[in-house]
């Protein structure tokens, strides 16, 4: 059942609605004085609750959802580029693993500043103190998507000067003996992008596997796996193109990805730190 709460204060008389609780709180003028209630204070303490329930916990919220965004774009990339990393001399995946860390560390930050804000009988010195924890993990997270970012186009740039030359050094330690490295990633490569050599199936003759042979190439190639598909093949049971581009461009539109992802969202979460701490120091008290 619903009931009126009546609050009356000095010259005042607040009236509120509860369920099951009738409550008549009468302060005179000296009380209220002395207990400090005023009605600007009551104010601020509204719109303080409103900072702390709702605002913040949808901050923290829009944060988490950047670190999963990150975390998944770092994953993505450490996942789909695995074989085509292990046949680049650049370490572009390290750039991949920073912004994972920043992803992690933003869905922390979020998480605390949802939860802490939760606290309703937190005082607001106490939100602050968990603000400031938000800040400096956020502001940290920003930071390392801002590098993953850099690292990011650096490597792109690497990736796309080096990766003709780093093919063709893996064909030719391909099926030599202490390579055995090689011989796995560029068959998974060859298989998982139906190509086979570097500008074509051609590449193969000059190679220690080919052995200068027109009609040998590994069964990686064919378009039919099948034991000893490659030897002494027909044109058209094979994949004629070549692996390089196809490598290239996988490699560099992942990469771009946490590049232009990493200084989007960086620039998001400097943002929201600014307009948080503006809270913290403005609104807060």
């Amino acid at each position: 059942m619903l009931k009126k709460e009546i609050l009356e204060i000095g010259s005042w008389t607040v009236t509120t609605f509860r369920f099951l609780t009738v409550r008549t709180i009468t302060v005179s003028e000296p009380g209220r004085k002395m207990a400090g209630l005023t009605m600007e204070g009551l104010v601020r303490n509204a719109h303080q609750r409103h900072y702390t329930s709702r605002v913040l916990p949808g901050v923290g919220i829009c944060v988490v959802v950047l670190g999963i965004f990150m975390f998944a774009s770092g994953i993505a990339v450490l996942v789909n580029q695995k074989d085509h990393a292990a046949l680049s001399s650049v370490p572009f995946q390290s750039a991949a693993v920073v912004i994972l860390i920043a992803g992690i560390l933003s869905i922390i930050a979020g998480s605390v500043e949802v939860i802490a804000m939760k606290c309703r009988e937190c005082p607001p010195t106490e939100a602050k103190k968990y603000l400031l924890i938000f800040l400096i993990v956020l502001l940290l997270s920003a930071l390392l998507a801002f590098v993953a970012a850099i690292m990011a186009f650096v490597y792109t740039g690497q990736v796309e000067n080096t990766m003709e030359d780093d093919l063709t050094v893996h064909l030719k330690q391909y099926g030599v003996t202490g390579h055995y490295g090689s011989l796995v990633s560029v068959n998974r490569v060859q298989s998982k992008n139906q190509c086979c050599g570097v500008i074509n199936y051609a590449d193969w003759r000059n190679t220690t596997y080919g052995g200068h042979r027109y009609d040998k190439v590994p069964d990686s190639c064919c378009t039919d796996q099948v034991h000893a598909c490659g030897f002494e093949f027909e044109l058209s049971k094979i994949n004629r193109r070549g692996c390089l581009k196809l490598v290239r461009r996988s490699a560099s539109s992942h990469l771009k990805l946490v590049g232009v992802g990493g200084i989007l969202v960086a620039i998001i979460q400097f943002g929201l730190a600014a307009a948080v701490q503006y809270i913290r120091r403005k609104k807060l008290g």
